[in-house]
């Protein structure tokens, strides 16, 4: 697949590839309004999109949210699906036993100016054959921990070293061990990341040698999620 991030400037056609016929094709038109932050999500079934809708002045009396459609190759049809209300951002989708699974915790109220009246999550769980949206397990802590990734039996996602990810059978979060690689992990940038079954690898990087040069890594780290 291959999707416009926005839709505020052009409206351009998402596109599928078929690598039997070696083609590329345009997805029919989705059923949101134009929107930004999109991004798309195979659920094991269908190809959920997720975006939010672009508004004036998004955030004057309430936040511009995560919306969704989901796309089923075999009809060649949109379905859209309901609206949320979280904000996204900060995370990426899991796919688990029906549900797609934004793992973020923390949320957010609009601030002294041009407050929203309550406080919306970053991070939620859509239930597509019920067509609704649920919340993440409460956050450790309270909410203000960051949530670096998914668990689901053998498959998992992890986008972060440190913090918590959620163990989407259970429904609890499993804290994620620090590196602590040489004196600590704050100046070090651009790690790879990977989890392969409950395995997660974190490779490379630079650190800041403080004169204003970087430090290539090679260091390889390995963590498997209890």
């Amino acid at each position: 697949m291959a999707y416009a991030e926005s839709e505020e400037r052009d409206a351009v056609k998402d596109m599928a590839f078929d690598p039997a016929t070696r083609e590329w094709s345009a997805l029919p038109d989705d059923p949101l309004p134009t929107t930004y932050g999109r991004t798309m999500a195979w659920s094991g079934r269908e190809l959920v999109l997720f975006a939010a809708e672009s508004v004036p002045q998004p955030g004057a009396e309430k936040p511009s949210v995560v919306i969704a459609a989901a796309f089923d190759p075999r009809a060649g049809s949109w379905r859209r699906l309901r609206d949320s209300e979280i904000l996204g951002g900060g995370g990426r989708w899991f796919a688990h036993d029906g549900r797609m699974i934004f793992p973020a915790l923390g949320g957010a109220d609009g601030g002294e100016t041009g407050n929203w009246g309550r406080t919306y999550p970053n991070g939620g769980i859509l239930d597509l054959d019920e067509n609704r949206w649920l919340p993440l397990p409460d956050g450790p802590h309270g909410d203000e921990e960051f949530a670096a990734g998914t668990v689901a039996g053998e498959r998992a996602d992890v986008f972060g070293h440190g913090d918590w990810i959620l163990d989407a059978v259970v429904g609890k979060w499993i804290p994620v061990p620090p590196l602590d690689d040489r004196g600590g992990d704050i100046l070090v940038s651009g790690r790879a990341l990977v989890a392969t079954g409950r395995h997660v690898v974190a490779f490379g990087g630079a650190r800041s040698t403080g004169n204003g040069s970087m430090e290539l890594l090679a260091d390889a780290w390995t963590w498997s999620i209890p």
